[in-house]
């Protein structure tokens, strides 16, 4: 999944995520996308 890590962007604001050891953070609202069995997670909760 390393090549597909710079093209992930935040789903909210558009931001480059950056990648931790549980997943990627948006450095710009501070919302986590986890990894959830190899998949990277980037579904936005509802009311937020």
């Amino acid at each position: 999944m390393a090549g597909l890590d710079r093209l992930l962007v935040c789903p909210v604001d558009k931001s480059a995520l950056e990648r931790d050891r549980e997943g990627f953070v948006c450095p710009v609202c501070g919302r986590c996308y986890p990894i959830e069995e190899g998949i990277p997670n980037m579904l936005v909760g509802q009311g937020e």
